[in-house]
């Protein structure tokens, strides 16, 4: 549902299907160069969309095919990527270019700088990545007649581009890291209230954040032990306010037993804090801000058990053990999933 743009209940599902064909070639340079190359094409398709508008009433304003089932898609790639050590330094770099036979092409580039001294535990790293995420059915197509939701076919790729600086110091029974991390969200595709009852998908969203994260693992016997957490700064630089839909404070605790019979059993907890329920956006009119309302402080805890014997493994895995009614934050294009390609 989007009760922000107007009083009904949407809903929208898919039926899909997806496959594709990937050919990888790697060359071992005996400990100077690595290199490997590859490439491949992934299909994709939607075979059905309905889509349904109700009102608060019950009334059904809408109820037929959204306008991209039947909609195909073929994704062609091409990698390289390597890695050249010399002593103490290592540098790992790569690129992929990504052809969308309905939306264009793309370059992702990454490369890292890499430190360790011989026979030293800490390793130093500086990495850089740049990424991109195609338009989806759904932001292109729009959901059809009688919705709210108009189509833009002129949508672009949004882009996003991190910088990391890391250390690691790694023990045999215990290893800890730290990450310094900035990034920047350029075209993002936001819904966009563009009249007081059409929304569309547009590239108008841009957002920059930096913050830090700490990682600790041990091992003590048969227990182990593992613990997350990150402080995160991010920034909506289009009306120069905070990022809300991102929580602030996250941290992810887990434990874990295993037991000589092949069993292990363990926790995780995961708490986010200080975030609301989505950004702070703009409608068509500059002046016209939203400020969401915020999200109650989030807490899961799931529960995992295993059991393995040689090349046999059963796992049991329930998630949100305490059945807590969590909100997990959202951009509006993202609130119950957006349907591919």
């Amino acid at each position: 549902s989007w009760p922000l743009l107007c009083p009904h209940m949407q809903y929208q599902g898919t039926r899909e299907y997806r496959s594709g064909l990937h050919l990888l070639l790697r060359h071992d340079g005996d400990g100077h160069t690595d290199w490997a190359i590859g490439g491949g094409r992934d299909w994709f398709g939607v075979e059905e969309a309905p889509v349904q508008r109700i009102g608060l009433d019950g009334t059904t304003y809408y109820d037929a095919a959204a306008p991209f089932a039947g909609d195909e898609r073929s994704i062609d790639h091409v990698l390289l990527q390597g890695r050249t050590s010399r002593g103490a330094l290592a540098a790992v770099y790569g690129v992929r270019w990504d052809e969308y036979s309905d939306v264009g092409d793309a370059t992702s580039p990454r490369a890292a700088l890499i430190w360790r001294g011989p026979g030293s535990p800490w390793t130093a790293k500086l990495q850089y990545a740049h990424a991109f995420r195609a338009p989806s059915a759904t932001e292109r197509y729009g959901t059809g007649p009688g919705t709210q939701q108009a189509g833009n076919f002129a949508l672009q790729p949004e882009t996003i581009d991190t910088l990391e600086l890391a250390w690691q110091y790694g023990a045999a029974s215990h290893d800890t890291e730290l990450v310094l991390f900035g990034s920047r969200w350029q075209d993002g595709i936001v819904l966009t209230q563009v009249s007081p009852t059409i929304s569309q998908y547009q590239n108008t969203g841009r957002n920059s954040g930096h913050g830090i994260e700490l990682t600790h693992r041990r091992v003590l016997g048969n227990w182990r032990l593992d613990a997350t957490g990150s402080w995160v700064v991010s920034e909506n630089d289009r009306i120069d306010t905070r990022y809300v839909g991102f929580p602030q404070y996250l941290l992810d605790v887990g434990a874990s037993r295993q037991f000589g019979n092949g069993w292990e059993i363990g926790l995780r907890e995961r708490i986010m804090l200080d975030m609301a329920e989505g950004d702070t956006i703009t409608t068509s009119s500059p002046l016209s801000v939203y400020i969401p309302p915020a999200a109650p402080d989030y807490y899961r805890t799931d529960l995992h058990a295993g059991w393995r014997s040689g090349k046999l493994r059963l796992a049991l895995d329930v998630r949100n053990l305490f059945g807590r009614d969590n909100i997990v934050p959202s951009m509006l294009n993202a609130r119950g999933g957006i349907p591919e390609p």
